[in-house]
């Protein structure tokens, strides 16, 4: 017949293990990740920049006119921020002013 442990036996040989584990596993656990971590964030310029135009090329390779098309609209998109940017009243009133000038060529 199998002998039959407590909770509480258990629960103190595994808390008797504990700190023995910890103290194993922890230069491996630790060391490693956070020379990984350290060596990417040296390079992380390089490596964000090998990544878009890996994901670029992708793109280009995998859906060129959807490619395209997200240009041209963020082109679009641009221009029209750059147009709302711009003094409006100031521009019709240059348009108008040459649209009304006494002193033009073809009236002299």
């Amino acid at each position: 017949m199998a002998q039959l442990y407590s909770h509480r036996s258990v629960f103190n040989a595994a808390q008797d293990l504990l700190p023995a584990l910890v103290k194993l596993t922890r230069p491996v656990a630790h060391r490693r990740p956070i020379a990984l971590i350290n060596l990417l964030q040296s390079h992380r310029g390089t490596l964000t920049k090998l990544l878009g135009l890996a994901a670029l090329g992708g793109l280009v390779i995998w859906n060129w006119p959807l490619l395209l098309a997200l240009g041209v609209g963020i082109g679009v998109m641009a221009w029209v921020y750059a147009l709302h940017k711009l003094d409006w009243q100031a521009w019709t009133r240059r348009i108008h002013h040459w649209f009304r000038a006494k002193s033009c060529c073809c009236c002299r």
